[in-house]
């Protein structure tokens, strides 16, 4: 079966978009799994705890071949709490491995929040090397297109953050994707950055 990001794509900055079930975050995976089989590297936020799976071989039993550093999850190497943010993003900036940080254990979208505006501003802020695919499930959480007022100043503060690594990280060697079964709530700005767009 022909993979429906094909390998010319794979460097480039990706919208993967579909309803639920539409099998986006599998699609996404598989051609995460083709980045690090080629020595590349990727970051991934995982606020829904289901990307531990890079370390699995398809039986779900025997280890993958790729050393991916998980923080936080029940499957994590590190636990994490939202106040951890900036000292993993800076880790992450740092390491040569990949990394998966798993947010699904966090009680609140506000505290997903909270994590992932530190964690952003200080990958932001200390990374620069080799080129490092940042893949953001369920992107439309960090990047909405609306932000509610009782959300506060925070959410603003993350939307300006993931606007700033969507559209100026390329010189810093980030290669972000976005994936979302609810586009029509993602923020404009951030999506129309994205050099193609796969709908599942």
């Amino acid at each position: 079966m022909t993979h429906p990001i094909p390998n010319s794509a794979l460097d480039d900055r990706l919208g993967i978009v579909g309803i639920a079930g539409s099998g986006k975050t599998y699609a996404a995976m598989g051609a995460v799994e083709r980045i690090l089989a080629k020595g590349g590297r990727a970051i991934i936020p995982d606020p829904l705890g289901v990307w531990y799976g890079l370390r699995l071989e398809p039986d779900g039993k025997a280890p993958s071949p790729f050393k991916v550093v998980i923080f936080g999850g029940p499957h994590g190497d590190l636990p994490i709490t939202e106040h951890a943010g900036a000292i993993v993003g800076e880790a992450c900036a740092t390491m040569t491995e990949s990394a998966i940080v798993d947010l699904s254990g966090f009680g609140t979208k506000a505290a997903e929040r909270r994590f992932m505006l530190a964690f952003l501003a200080a990958f932001y802020r200390r990374g620069a090397g080799p080129p490092v695919h940042l893949i953001f499930d369920e992107a439309d959480m960090w990047a909405p297109e609306r932000i509610l007022d009782k959300e506060g100043g925070e959410a603003a503060k993350l939307l300006g953050m993931m606007e700033t690594v969507v559209r100026r990280g390329r010189i810093k060697g980030f290669i972000p994707w976005l994936i979302s079964q609810r586009p029509a709530v993602l923020s404009k700005n951030v999506l129309s950055q994205v050099d193609g767009l796969i709908a599942m």
